[in-house]
């Protein structure tokens, strides 16, 4: 359901981006772009395609038909998994297609052999045995319950039926043991198809509108910053920008203008909801933008116009539209609270336009240091906007790094001299009761996880710091499909 409502919102995304009527039912099944971005294992946000494992599977299997995506649906699965790489090979033409009999060629032609589908099985009994499909879906039941006793019946069955239809009795015992092996298993092709009509679909939709596919990921990811971190960042990774809240531009979820994503005001944390409907229904009834913090006060009440409802949206950046620095914006934020206490509107008394009006000065401070407002991002959107803590290291140092973008592509086995932030550690104890930690570095382009074993933790664990400038020098590691960093050194920068 979460995978249909964000198919919707990636419709109207288009509809208001590109004023273009979207018919899923018009997609077409052989774009080019849509294989291009299955064969690269290119799937997170795509619906069932997105673990390692199934990016593994997607790039050995490399589709090039709809029925391809079905297949790898159904057999990335306990049991039919061992199969993906004979199926792969297959459909490469790098290992012969073996039928267990000619007969079933027309049943199993399409999966290259390979039994996937309960449709299959029970087919296969109907045209080797001579069941009846009311008789197949037993069979189908039993062996997928394991009824020791039902299997035994129904195995006497169907090779009582298979010797009666022509087939030898070495056949049929081959491909009953292949029937009991699948079919505890077996994914129904009806349900498989389904599930892929929506990985299709979203597919094409990333490969062809990735603007409005990654905007309604993170709409769909509010509450969940490291998700909404994680899909920006492959969406400034494709070229697409990524443009900070704005008081007058944003709206509560992300959209797409320009094709770049603006985030929104909904993301931002610590803004209460409530509050953020009736900002929203404030600047809808006004109809042109605020040109003050102290006019904005004024139109949001003095109930709602606090520090706690305000001061996570000045951190995000969403009230630059006044072109004032966010320190003193900060500042000047009491002040406007006791002006829209002052003049508050009520139910009888609307809002005074002249008073609303007023130019009132800001409270002059002293500008945010590049270091502060990038930190109030982080803690007010979870990740950076405006720049990163990697662009403030010496140009000496990054020239001889390598981009984690580039690093967490590299091959096992590759030494490389990374920089970024630390985004996160992970301190656990060895068997032998000896710390070692796991720290997740980040720069402008990427994250990748640094592994500290412990005779070096110890000598750096005052550097594993949240926020903290560092360099590791180590070897890229492939685990479960991922790289990481073996770290041979970790320095400040």
């Amino acid at each position: 359901m979460r995978n249909l409502s964000i198919l919707d919102q990636i419709r109207r995304s288009i509809y208001y981006s590109h004023q273009r009527v979207l018919d899923f039912e018009k997609i077409p099944f052989h774009n080019e772009a849509t294989f291009a971005l299955l064969q690269r294992g290119d799937t997170t946000g795509i619906f069932q395609l997105e673990s390692a494992g199934m990016k593994e599977a997607l790039r050995d299997i490399c589709p090039t038909h709809f029925l391809d995506i079905v297949a790898v649906n159904a057999l990335y699965r306990p049991g039919p998994m061992d199969f993906i790489p004979s199926y792969a090979r297959r459909k490469r033409g790098e290992e012969q297609v073996i039928m267990p009999h000619e007969a079933l060629r027309p049943i199993l032609e399409e999966t290259y052999g390979v039994i996937i589908y309960q449709e299959q099985i029970m087919k296969i009994a109907s045209v080797m045995a001579g069941f009846t499909f009311g008789e197949a879906d037993l069979l189908r039941r039993a062996i997928s319950k394991k009824n020791e006793q039902v299997m035994q019946q129904q195995r006497a069955k169907f090779i009582a039926g298979a010797v009666e239809q022509g087939f030898e009795e070495r056949v049929a015992h081959e491909v009953y043991a292949l029937i009991e092996r699948f079919a505890d298993y077996g994914f129904p092709k009806s349900h498989a198809v389904a599930y892929s009509y929506i990985s299709y679909y979203l597919a094409y939709l990333k490969a062809n509108f990735p603007a409005n596919f990654y905007a309604a990921l993170c709409s769909s990811s509010i509450g969940n910053q490291e998700r909404i971190q994680q899909y920006l960042q492959e969406a400034k990774e494709r070229g697409i920008e990524v443009l900070p809240p704005s008081l007058h531009k944003s709206q509560r979820m992300f959209t797409v203008e320009n094709g770049a994503i603006r985030y929104g005001l909904s993301a931002i944390k610590g803004v209460p909801q409530p509050f953020l409907a009736n900002l929203m229904n404030v600047r809808k009834q006004k109809g042109t933008p605020f040109t003050s913090m102290y006019e904005l006060a004024i139109y949001v009440s003095g109930k709602q116009f606090t520090d706690k409802h305000i001061a996570p949206l000045i951190k995000a950046g969403a009230f630059d539209d006044f072109g004032r620095d966010r320190g003193t914006l900060l500042a000047t934020l009491n002040g406007a609270m006791q002006h829209a206490n002052l003049y508050r509107p009520t139910e009888d008394v609307p809002v005074n336009e002249s008073v609303a009006s007023m130019r009132l000065k800001y409270v002059q401070a002293a500008p945010l240091t590049m270091k502060e407002l990038l930190q109030f991002e982080k803690e007010a959107l979870g990740f950076y906007v405006s720049a990163h803590p990697i662009e403030q290291v010496s140009p000496q140092h990054l020239q001889q790094r390598t981009p984690l973008l580039y690093a967490s592509q590299l091959q096992d086995g590759a030494h490389v001299t990374v920089l970024g932030a630390i985004e996160e550690v992970r301190v656990l104890r060895t068997k032998k009761g000896e710390q070692m930690a796991f720290v997740t570095l980040e720069d402008e382009g990427g994250t990748i996880s640094c592994t500290i074993f412990p005779h070096l933790f110890a000598r750096v664990q005052s550097l594993l710091v949240e926020g903290q400038l560092v360099g590791v020098e180590g070897q890229i590691e492939v685990r479960f499909g991922k790289r990481q960093v073996k770290t041979k050194q970790l320095y400040a920068v």
